[in-house]
């Protein structure tokens, strides 16, 4: 798959607080995830970002079986 097949997703543009005075606590880019399932390579995150501000919380649990 290439750049310039219409199955590809583009980046949104990331989202603006609106209360700047709130401090970021926690922050990561360019996220990735890839599972190798024999021959083929499954990306389940690519480039994800993620910030958390004062006051957020965040909850992450598995889904599914490992």
């Amino acid at each position: 798959m290439t750049a310039t097949d219409s199955s590809v997703a583009t980046r949104p543009a990331p989202l603006k607080t609106s209360d700047p005075k709130r401090e970021t606590v926690f922050e990561a880019k360019d996220i990735t995830k890839v599972y190798h399932m024999g021959e083929v390579d499954v990306h389940a995150l690519r480039g994800v970002e993620l910030t958390l501000l004062e006051s957020e919380f965040l909850v992450l649990l598995p889904l599914g079986q490992r």
